[in-house]
């Protein structure tokens, strides 16, 4: 994994489990809200939700390979023409 794959699916995903780990460690009094009841299972939803996070990111860095890599064969099949650098400057001479 290179760090061009640290997708904001992933970093988001990275947050969940952190803060699915401290409501697991404070008994969940750390995602509630002070006068709310706590909810003893908060937990679980950061880290499911982290789950889906961590496969939306996966995915998505898979098709970003899959499109390279087809943009790079596409390329050696068919390189692009060349063109002057600055087409201004050769077409005034």
């Amino acid at each position: 994994m290179r760090l061009r794959d640290l997708n904001g699916f992933i970093l988001t995903a990275i947050a969940l489990v952190i803060i699915a780990i401290g409501g697991m460690i404070r008994g969940n009094r750390w995602l509630s809200e002070p006068g709310m009841p706590t909810n003893h299972h908060g937990w679980a939803l950061y880290l499911v939700a982290a789950v889906v996070m961590l496969v939306n990111g996966w995915l998505s860095i898979k098709l970003s390979h899959r499109q390279d890599a087809e943009r790079r064969k596409a390329m050696q099949h068919h390189p692009p023409d060349k063109e002057p650098a600055n087409p201004e400057r050769s077409a005034s001479q």
